[in-house]
């Protein structure tokens, strides 16, 4: 009994690394670098609103937050890249286009403290 049970579990796991190896997908997202080097930079200087405004333009969303903070919310087109890599070589796919977030995070005094790329 022992070893069908040891048998079954060997030729799934065999089953499973077959899986993967045959078809593993990368996908690699591009756009928005300038915008977030830009982010961490006005991060480093502690910015004001204005000063993020005059360096990244109107933002197309503006959230508030607990304690009087806010949130800015930039839309930056971008698009991802697929590859699935498979044992005949590398099949890329189309280039698709998508819309990424960069969010700003002003404290309650109005400057940087956090930004994220969602």
């Amino acid at each position: 009994m022992r070893f069908i049970a040891c048998s079954i579990a060997f030729l799934l796991i065999v089953a499973g690394v077959a899986a993967l190896t045959g078809c593993i997908p990368i996908t690699k997202h591009s756009g928005g670098e300038a915008e977030v080097a830009r982010a961490k930079m006005l991060r480093h200087d502690h910015a004001d609103a204005d000063g993020v405004r005059a360096e990244l333009g109107e933002p197309a969303e503006v959230r508030p937050g607990p304690d009087g903070r806010q949130r800015l919310e930039y839309h930056l087109p971008g698009t991802t890249a697929t590859v699935l890599l498979t044992l005949c070589g590398p099949i890329p796919y189309p280039e698709q286009p998508v819309v990424r977030r960069l969010v700003l995070e002003l404290d309650r005094n109005g400057r940087v403290r956090d930004y994220q790329m969602e």
